[in-house]
C-alpha cells in the first residue's frame, strides 16, 4: 500500500488536536499550574498551526493574476482556534473552533511572494497623519507637533518621503482634506503595486472617520491615547481597501435589547447611498 504523505499543515493541525485533548484533561485536575501550562501549550500549537496557513494562503494568493487585488476580496482565511465552555464562570471543557478568521496580511504577503511594498511606506506616513490628528484634537502646541513628527519612528524610505513632501507643501496636515488625499495616496500605491494606475478606487470621508474611531486606543499611563503600531493600521488599512474595492458599508456595533427586553450584542451597517437623478432623468420623470 503507497504510504499517504502528511502535509506540514495537517502536522500542524494534529499539534493544535493533541493539545487540546491535553487542556481537557488539564482542565480535569483542578490544578491552576497544570492549567496555565496546558493552555500555553494549546495556544501555541494555535499559533504555528495559523503561521503555517499564512503561508499556504500567501502562496496561493500568488498564483492568481492579480495576487493583491485577489487578496484584498479574499479578505481574510480560517484558522484553528478553541471556545471555553464555562460553567458558574469557570472553564470546564473546550471544543476546536474550525472557522476562526484572520485578515490576511497584505504587507507579508507581498514580502513573502517578492511583490512591489513600496506602498508601506506611504502608509507610514499617514499613521503619522492619524496620531497629529489626534494631538490636534487633544489640544498640542504646533511646536509639541512637530516634536512628535521628529520623533516618531518612521523607516528611513518613509521619511525620506514625508520629508519630500514637507518641502513641497504648506497644507495643513490634519484638515479634512489633506487628510483624504493621504488616505488616497496610499491606496493610488497599493493599486500601482497590482498594476492598476487608473485610479477607480476612491476613498471618501468616511474611510477617513473608520480610520480615525480604531487607530488610537487609550494608553497605558492615566490620560493618554496610544497609536497603532503599523502593523494594525494595515489591518485598518485592509477594511479600508476591502470596502472600497468590493462596494460595501461600514457598520455599527453595539448592545440592544431583544422583544423579550434582553441585552444582545447587535450590527447594523449603513444604507448604501443612491446616486443622484441625471437631470436629462429629472426632466423625463
Amino acid at each position: 500500500m503507497e504510504e499517504i504523505k502528511t502535509s506540514y499543515l495537517d502536522e500542524r493541525r494534529n499539534g493544535v488536536v493533541e493539545a487540546l485533548k491535553a487542556y481537557n484533561e488539564a482542565l480535569k485536575s483542578n490544578d491552576a499550574g497544570v492549567i496555565r501550562k496546558a493552555e500555553r501549550a494549546l495556544r501555541d500549537a494555535e499559533a504555528e498551526y495559523a503561521k503555517q496557513k499564512a503561508v499556504e494562503v500567501y502562496a496561493e494568493c500568488a498564483k492568481q493574476p492579480n495576487p493583491i487585488i485577489y487578496a484584498i476580496t479574499t479578505f481574510t482565511y480560517e484558522i484553528l482556534g478553541h471556545k471555553d465552555e464555562k460553567e458558574d464562570g469557570v472553564t470546564v471543557s473546550a471544543t476546536l473552533d474550525e472557522h476562526k478568521t484572520r485578515t490576511i496580511d497584505l504587507y507579508r504577503m507581498c514580502t513573502s511572494q517578492k511583490l512591489d511594498t513600496h506602498w508601506a511606506n506611504v502608509a507610514q506616513n499617514h499613521c503619522l497623519t492619524l496620531l497629529l490628528d489626534q494631538c490636534t484634537k487633544l489640544g498640542f502646541t504646533a511646536a509639541q507637533m512637530k516634536e512628535i513628527s521628529g520623533s516618531y519612528a518612521l523607516d528611513k524610505k518613509a521619511r525620506e518621503l514625508r520629508e519630500a513632501k514637507a518641502d513641497k507643501s504648506k497644507k495643513n496636515p490634519t484638515s479634512k482634506s489633506s487628510m483624504l488625499s493621504e488616505l488616497q495616496a496610499v491606496i493610488d500605491a497599493v493599486m500601482k503595486a497590482s498594476g492598476i494606475t487608473d485610479n477607480k478606487y476612491r476613498a471618501n470621508n468616511h474611510d477617513i472617520a473608520y480610520f480615525c474611531a480604531l487607530f488610537c486606543r487609550k494608553g497605558k499611563k492615566s490620560l493618554t491615547v496610544a497609536a497603532s503600531n503599523p502593523a494594525y493600521y494595515r489591518r485598518i488599512l485592509m477594511d479600508v481597501l476591502h470596502r472600497i474595492v468590493c462596494g460595501l458599508q461600514y457598520g455599527v456595533e453595539f448592545d440592544m435589547l431583544d422583544k423579550e427586553g434582553k441585552r444582545v450584542p447587535g450590527c447594523i451597517y449603513a444604507e448604501e447611498k443612491k446616486a443622484a437623478p441625471a437631470k436629462s432623468e429629472e426632466k423625463a420623470a
